[in-house]
């Protein structure tokens, strides 16, 4: 994580209170030509959080920074106390319903399937809007972007997979399979044509044994395919004919989202598909 002067991202540990990370602030981008950014590493434990806002949120014509961002700290923390005894969300220092309103808010992130709302980023969100007491008519912006951990399940699919063409078949049959076994068949056409595209382009460029993993967690279905060979994606040469290089091309089209991760000795190939309301959200396996 680097920072480039903004202010100290707000920290939610599992049963420690909420504090601020200590970054060195750096300059903001395009400001004094190239900066140099340090990058400071974390380890977050399923129930963690991070907190990331604009000055909107704690500081205002009536109210220093230093006393806005403690009051977001203490109030965050009251809150929390008050939703882990059973008395309800809780606000601080008197903020009302309408703490957030006249105000722009980005969430990102939802619980797994099974994980209490109240440990979701909507609901820490909501927390700090409330702890923060912004005014209903307020003077400036404010953006402010919720992320939170959770546990992840064991994968629906592990398995290796040679570097040959008939591994995009065994791994159609294999996602298949598990796909109708737990009543997913709304998302299976989509998922069986882009495991079959990210198998057969690792396949034919990395030229290493592969290792497919499926997991779904809530209403996302996530398939990835991992190799040994490099750490990005082949680039089209000028002189190709045109017929190659559809595959993520479809990928791109059909998936909520994909990407490529660097790994400890190669890279991870990843598409994410949404489950419809009507699929099974709950992880059941059919009777």
């Amino acid at each position: 994580m680097s920072n480039a002067g903004h202010l100290p991202p707000l920290l939610v540990m599992p049963d420690e209170e909420p504090d601020y990370l200590v970054l060195d602030p750096g300059l903001p981008l395009g400001v004094g030509g190239v900066g140099v950014f340090s990058e400071t590493s974390l380890e977050l434990p399923p129930g963690s959080g991070i907190v990331l806002y604009t000055d909107g949120l704690v500081e205002s014509r009536r109210r220093p920074l230093e006393d806005g961002m403690d009051r977001l700290r203490r109030g965050l923390a009251k809150a929390m106390e008050n939703a882990t005894e059973g008395t309800g969300e809780g606000t601080a220092d008197g903020a009302g319903e309408g703490a957030g309103e006249g105000m722009a808010a980005v969430d990102a992130g939802v619980p797994a399937a099974g994980a209490s709302s109240s440990g979701s980023a909507r609901a820490l969100l909501h927390r700090c809007l409330a702890a923060a007491g912004v005014a209903v008519q307020t003077d400036d912006d404010t953006a402010l972007l919720v992320m939170t951990t959770y546990p992840s399940r064991p994968a629906l699919v592990d398995v290796a997979l040679p570097a040959e063409p008939e591994s995009a078949v065994r791994a159609r049959s294999v996602v298949g399979r598990i796909l109708t076994g737990r009543r997913l068949a709304a998302v299976a056409d989509d998922a069986l044509l882009l495991v079959s595209e990210v198998v057969t382009n690792a396949v034919l460029h990395a030229r290493s044994d592969l290792v497919l993993r499926v997991h779904q967690e809530g209403d996302r279905l996530r398939v990835s395919v991992d190799d040994r060979e490099g750490t990005r994606m082949p680039r089209r040469a000028s002189g190709d004919d045109g017929e190659s290089g559809w595959g993520l091309k479809i990928v791109d089209m059909l998936a909520r989202g994909w990407g490529v991760e660097t790994t400890g000795d190669g890279k991870r190939v990843w598409f994410d598909l949404a489950i419809p309301a009507s699929g099974d959200t709950n992880g059941t396996p059919s009777p």
